[in-house]
């Protein structure tokens, strides 16, 4: 039991995204400053030539706090789902082996929710994803 949820736990690990939104949140400032001294640039002509870097700039800048946002979410969601697997595995530990009779609580534990669909169909669907 100890090995499923140390490979569970690694599944969800926020380390990878966390090293990313590091480096991201580093570019961001990178792109910021690159703009600043982008508006501190004259102006080569009315046409706007000069514009072109801060607008290329602006673009990176918005698709980096995209990434950004992206991340975030990725990481709360997987510290989400790593509280929900604690909960888990917390509870099947004190089962024994073998369960040999229905347990209201165990279901409660195990399973997030469950879909009935009209085709005389059920999903169950467990707190760790999988779907049944």
């Amino acid at each position: 039991m100890e090995a499923i949820e140390k490979a569970t736990m690694v599944e969800f690990s926020t380390s990878n995204c966390e090293k990313e939104l590091s480096s991201v949140n580093q570019e961001i400032e990178v792109v910021i400053g690159l703009m600043q001294k982008s508006l501190n640039k004259p102006v080569l002509s009315s046409s706007g030539e000069g514009s072109s870097d801060f607008d290329s700039l602006a673009e990176r800048y918005e698709s980096l706090q995209n990434r950004h946002s992206e991340l975030e979410a990725e990481i709360n969601e997987r510290k989400r789902r790593q509280g929900m697997l604690r909960e888990y595995f917390k509870a099947l530990s004190g089962q024994p082996d073998l369960i040999t009779e229905f347990d209201p609580m165990m279901v409660s534990v195990l399973i997030d929710y469950a879909m009935v669909y009209p085709e005389k169909r059920i999903v169950f669907t467990f707190r760790d994803g999988r779907e049944v």
